[in-house]
């Protein structure tokens, strides 16, 4: 961070007052520049000259060193959302008066009160599944403004104002409503993919690989998201130069941590989180709240490092809820809203004058960022206690006020001649896009072999993700050993093979809830990546499946050596090879389900309740449990693969095997007997084993087609 002591504008800010910034130039309107771009000319030139070479390590990234550079306008944005309408609650009697009102004093009228409690139950029911009536809500109004390169622009409002509506609508990051306006990268409209992957968005929650260094995610994210034909060597120094940026080179190094695993601090993770965005050089920077969860004082070291990031001539724009008056000093420009509309957009020193031009005193001993929220909230209790004296105006009268202003008007007609390309600004910046048409930036198996090496580093420094599917599937096989060791070859043995190989059926498929975390922890980071372009649907999928196939293959065979010397089944390699096949597909199998529900599942509490409830099932139409299986149910053992699986290991273990009998049975059963008994005698092993098999790759296509169509956490 040693740059810090040459004359760069962050730190004259710190040696300003928080309220005392650079004084700006009346607007003059005609020229290229933007109604509050009124900071002399000459201080610009001189702050140039000194930011020339940091411009120069941090923007030449692309290939041929080409600088990005990119200005974002918006102009009577609105966006529209359809909600259900709640039924409308109709006027009677309380649960516990009768219908004229009085409370209930004999058993007649218990009655009827118990049968009110019926309707109340019917009425429940009637309000969660009745078709409900969609209406239109309108979240953001008609919102107007801009951002320039080398500008800080803050979003700020009380709860609920649309702040972050409006940070996500800019990023072209909403998911669903309708939205209407102009949205212009240097005065072309913008392609909402392309958009997404050339520009930055840092989330209000650290998404983050916990088993992880800060260089090794860094390292991975400029793998996978700049472009492939740019050196290797290139990529690492982006990486460096980036981690020296941020001034984490003494965490470099650390384990970033999790809930269970102490790592970095909470400030210097969220530094990490702008350094996966700022690896791939965008123009545009966008961040969620980047103050969330910390302490003041780590709050504006993370604000230090986005003022240096607008510095270096990208266009920042932030949400941020209430910060310090440290903080504020570091804004250029505030946008407050009230809501879901603007009430003042501007220089945000200026903005304390705004509104005491209104006729609000500001008491010197206010934090601005608290002065101007408690304003624009319009709680009159809330003004008096922080002693701010002014008239009773509404959010809707700061609205208006604000729409009938000279600054609005001179925003609204710099807009529009943004649009109409008439500023010279749309002759000084070319398209940032134009060179980056393609989908992605990496080739399919080039970002799957990047893809698969970080899972596997992240999954296997995870001492929990090897317990679980190794050690696990291990212990289970010692305790098979103990519960079924040396079976003979009497009937009890018959009955008992049967059933030790039912047992081992079961188990390793209910232990697949085990696989269900592992989708649903990293949904974000993939829904974050992929918004980002980072690789496509298919790459992360197979690579979900390509982490956990060294353990399954592992777990089979330790299983299978252990389980089948102590129990004593069928001797011979080809009934040994065979036991191995079925439980490796019965693992894979059960990976591939466990995925499936997962991807179709919202969060972990709904799937891990969805798939023993399919295991069930299974469990009882597998042809074991119950032999007369109902006409209703007849269809689930044809989409069970563990009766596949498990007939197929009856078998192998039993088909043409003789059983011996004490003396005073009345009855000796042999192998085929148990089979023909059960219904299994005659079928094909193979065929079965080759259905276990199609279902496994059923899971995995309908698992492809959940991950990539099925989205929760819609913005």
């Amino acid at each position: 961070m040693q740059d810090r002591q040459r004359s760069t504008p962050i730190n004259r800010r710190m040696n300003q007052s928080p309220t005392i910034r650079r004084q700006p130039q009346s607007p003059t309107l005609g020229r290229e520049d933007s109604p509050s771009q009124q900071r002399s000319h000459s201080t610009n030139r001189n702050e140039d000259e000194n930011l020339n070479q940091k411009e120069a390590m941090i923007l030449n990234l692309t290939p041929g060193g080409r600088q990005k550079g990119a200005f974002l306008t918006w102009q009577d944005l609105t966006y529209k959302i359809k909600t259900k309408e709640p039924p409308k609650k109709k006027d009677g009697p309380k649960d516990d008066q009768t219908p004229d009102g009085t409370r209930p004093e004999d058993d007649s009228q218990m009655k009827g009160d118990a049968q009110k409690k019926d309707n109340a139950i019917s009425a429940f029911f009637k309000k969660r599944f009745a078709k409900q009536k969609k209406s239109e809500k309108t979240i953001l109004r008609n919102c107007t403004g801009y951002v320039e390169p080398g500008n800080l622009v803050a979003l700020m409002g009380s709860s609920g104002a649309g702040k972050s509506t409006l940070l996500d609508t800019l990023a072209s990051r909403k998911t669903q409503g309708k939205i209407e306006g102009s949205i212009l990268a240097n005065g072309k409209p913008i392609n909402g993919k392309l958009f997404r992957k050339n520009v930055g968005y840092v989330e209000q929650v650290d998404i983050l690989l916990g088993s992880l260094t800060p260089r090794e995610l860094l390292q991975y994210s400029a793998l996978l998201r700049l472009e492939q034909s740019i050196p290797h060597e290139d990529k690492m120094k982006r990486v460096e130069q980036v981690i020296k940026d941020l001034g984490i080179e003494h965490c470099a190094d650390t384990i970033i941590g999790d809930r269970n695993h102490r790592g970095i601090s909470g400030g210097e993770a969220k530094r990490v989180n702008i350094g996966l965005e700022l690896v791939t050089n965008p123009p545009i920077l966008f961040l969620d709240e980047p103050t969330s969860g910390l302490d003041s004082t780590t709050s504006f070291d993370v604000m230090q490092v986005v003022r240096k990031i607008a510095d270096s001539g990208r266009a920042v724009i932030c949400t941020i809820h209430q910060p310090g008056a440290d903080i504020f000093a570091l804004f250029d420009r505030l946008l407050l809203m009230a809501n879901g509309s603007t009430v003042y957009f501007g220089d945000a020193e200026k903005s304390l004058d705004y509104f005491k031009d209104m006729g609000y005193n500001y008491p010197s001993r206010l934090n601005p960022a608290e002065y101007l929220i408690a304003v624009i909230s319009a709680v009159k209790e809330k003004q008096e206690i922080l002693k701010i004296e002014g008239p009773d105006m509404s959010k809707d009268d700061f609205v208006q006020k604000w729409n009938e202003s000279q600054e609005s008007k001179e925003i609204a007609d710099y807009t529009e001649k943004v649009k109409n390309g008439q500023t010279e600004k749309n002759k000084k910046f070319a398209d940032p896009f134009a060179d980056t048409e393609k989908r992605y930036n990496t080739g399919w198996f080039y970002s799957l072999a990047v893809l698969t090496r970080r899972n596997f580093r992240s999954s296997f420094r995870d001492s929990s993700f090897v317990g679980t599917r190794l050690w696990r599937n291990v212990i289970f096989a010692l305790l098979t050993m103990s519960y079924y060791w040396g079976l003979g070859t009497d009937q009890n043995g018959l009955y008992d093979r049967a059933s030790s190989l039912f047992y081992t059926i079961t188990f390793l498929g209910f232990g697949a809830i085990v696989f269900l975390a592992k989708l649903i922890d990293g949904r974000a980071l993939f829904s974050r990546e992929r918004q980002s372009a980072a690789y496509r649907t298919s790459v992360y999928y197979l690579g979900l499946h390509i982490v956990e196939a060294p353990l399954i293959f592992l777990s089979a065979m330790l299983i299978t050596l252990i389980q089948y010397l102590a129990v004593d089944y069928r001797h011979g390699w080809y009934y040994y090879l065979f036991y191995n096949y079925i439980i490796l597909g019965h693992l894979y199998a059960a990976t591939a389900l466990a995925i499936l529900v997962a991807a179709l599942s919202p969060n972990f509490e709904v799937a891990s309740a969805i798939v023993p409830i399919v295991l069930s099932v299974f469990l009882v139409v597998s042809g074991f449990l119950l032999r007369n299986i109902p006409d209703w149910w007849i269809w689930g053992k044809y989409l069970s693969y563990w009766r596949y699986a498990f007939i197929a290991l009856v078998i192998n273990e039993l088909e043409g095997v003789e059983f011996s009998c004490t003396a005073g049975q009345e009855a000796c059963y042999s192998g085929n007997d148990f089979l023909a008994q059960y219904g299994f005698l005659g079928i094909n092993k193979w065929l079965y084993s080759l259905y276990m098999w199609i279902f496994y790759f059923g899971y995995i296509a309908l698992g492809y087609l959940a991950v990539k169509f099925v989205k929760f956490g819609k913005r």
